[in-house]
């Protein structure tokens, strides 16, 4: 190549990595790397280790034939209900605010080759994309997270979800005792069992309760585990928060992988506790050396999400396909 054309390359290449991450598609993406296990990978699991976060056999196409179920979606390989059951799974939050409804949809629409039939689109009740994502995304899961107060709402919705997952914190919660959450949570995972939907809860509360106790006594079928601080603060520490209550999940008996872990990358101006993509990439790859499967994205339409799926390409964790 000639030295003009040489550095007329080099010119195009630096103006095209200056562009807007908003505007920026999956093609030619080079950052995927195989996972490389470290020495702090930790094994909680046996027969579960960290060396092979995202196999190849997934059920990530509809069957074939074309088969329509009642509801519409095409018959897909029937899903488990466990909240990851196999390698990483990312449980990403789906706004309703119009406008970063829509960034959320065009971002997820880009990096659809990022995404897998494993993964879970927690939807805000009434986001103007969720029909949108069905069409885009119709092997995937779709869950409603609601407030206590949204709950009523929820149950009646006509909207096509397959389960609720209870937003549980606030005064309510810290000025009572663990039995009145068991209690609460028990009568909330009861009737969105009885409707043949998945019940979770997405808890932020004391140190005093122990989370496993509380998914164990309320029959939830997953917790996502409101500790998004600890990424905040760093890496080693989120991956530290999410190994203790992993242990303490094992230690009672429940499910390592009906366990998931919040990081936010975006949530309201005035709270502490959102991260870059860089830093939450760097969290998720933390939190899975030390047996984390389950990681919840939060946020409301930001720019993130397609530097986070690439961060997670250059980690090891999820290749394009």
């Amino acid at each position: 190549m000639s030295k003009p054309a040489a550095l007329g390359l080099a010119l195009f290449t630096l103006l095209a990595a200056c562009g807007d991450a908003s505007t920026v598609t999956d093609e030619a993406v080079s950052e995927d790397a195989p996972f490389v296990a470290s020495p702090d990978d930790e094994v909680l699991d046996p027969d579960d280790p960290p060396n092979d976060p995202d196999p190849i056999e997934t059920d990530d196409e509809p069957s074939a034939g074309g088969l329509q179920t009642l509801a519409g979606r095409p018959a897909c390989k029937p899903r488990s209900k466990t909240l990851s059951p196999r390698g990483l799974t990312l449980i990403i939050h789906v706004p309703k605010h119009p406008g970063n409804a829509q960034k959320a949809y065009e971002h997820l629409r880009s990096m659809r080759g990022y995404i897998r039939a494993r993964d879970i689109f927690m939807i805000e009740r009434g986001s103007p994309v969720n029909q949108k994502l069905h069409e885009l995304f119709p092997c995937n899961a779709f869950h409603f997270i609601a407030y206590p107060a949204e709950v009523e709402r929820a149950l009646d919705t006509g909207e096509l979800i397959d389960g609720i997952a209870i937003d549980w914190e606030g005064g309510h919660v810290d000025g009572n005792s663990q039995a009145y959450s068991i209690d609460r949570l028990l009568d909330y995972s009861k009737r969105i069992r009885r409707q043949g939907r998945v019940a979770g809860f997405v808890p932020a509360w004391k140190p005093r309760f122990v989370d496993a106790a509380v998914k164990k006594a309320a029959k939830m079928d997953y917790e996502l585990a409101q500790i998004q601080p600890a990424c905040v603060n760093s890496p080693a520490n989120f991956a530290h928060r999410a190994k203790e209550l992993l242990r303490e999940s094992k230690a009672h008996g429940e499910p390592l992988r009906d366990l998931g872990f919040e990081i936010s990358m975006n949530s309201f101006d005035v709270a502490p506790n959102h991260v870059g993509a860089e830093r939450a990439a760097d969290c998720t790859r933390a939190a899975y050396g030390k047996g984390a499967r389950a990681i919840y994205i939060y946020g409301n339409g930001d720019d993130k999400m397609v530097p986070y799926l690439r961060g997670l390409g250059k980690r090891g964790l999820r290749e394009k396909r």
